[in-house]
């Protein structure tokens, strides 16, 4: 059995503009915050399964201040401020919508 050679796998990469085409695939073709995007999911989910009682209904605030964060806060604004430095990016960025799944904009379809 031969070991797991990761400088062949990494050159073996389809690499376009400095990316990896992968990332024009899939959850991120519609969405760049596709992993932040399940975590207000989740928060909002498990508001829900709480909110079936009445004690459970003052938990609003937490999925609140969760998708505030990860959406307009520190998340995605300074995630982006770094990533919009590599090439590529930024095209990625003006196709694709920022948090809430939606289809790539009309005449800007991933390669």
């Amino acid at each position: 059995m031969s070991g797991f050679d990761a400088a062949a796998f990494l050159a073996a990469l389809p690499w376009t503009g400095g990316a990896v085409a992968a990332v024009a695939a899939g959850a991120f073709a519609v969405a760049r915050a596709a992993g932040r995007r399940n975590v207000v999911d989740t928060a909002w989910g498990l508001f829900f399964v709480a909110a079936e009682h009445w004690p459970g209904v003052l938990t609003i605030p937490a999925p609140l201040i969760m998708t505030y964060l990860l959406t307009f806060g520190s998340g995605q604004r300074n995630l982006e401020r770094t990533l919009s430095r590599r090439p590529g990016y930024r095209e990625y960025m003006q196709r694709t919508s920022g948090f809430f799944p939606w289809p790539a904009r009309p005449g800007r379809r991933p390669s």
